[in-house]
């Protein structure tokens, strides 16, 4: 992951927005359970004023989030 985060940070210092997003877009596919790329995707959004799309993935963090506590929860017989 470490290495992700290297490429990401390299494209947000320059400003390559574009190839920031798309990068996110695949890490949050990949690794849906990794809650700082979902941050930054978010705080991209809102530098770019794309609320919505803010929002919208910030509601997709959150039920991933959900069902990682609850089937996690499951499997340590915590329920």
């Amino acid at each position: 992951m470490r290495a992700f985060y290297l490429i990401l940070d390299y494209w947000f210092n320059n400003n390559r927005t574009k190839e920031l997003e798309l990068s996110l877009k695949k890490v949050n596919e990949r690794f849906p359970a990794e809650e700082k790329p979902c941050l930054m995707l978010m705080g991209l959004y809102r530098s770019q004023k794309r609320f919505s799309e803010a929002v919208a993935t910030y509601r997709l963090c959150e039920q991933v989030m959900e069902c990682d506590i609850q089937y996690g929860a499951i499997f340590r017989n915590e329920i």
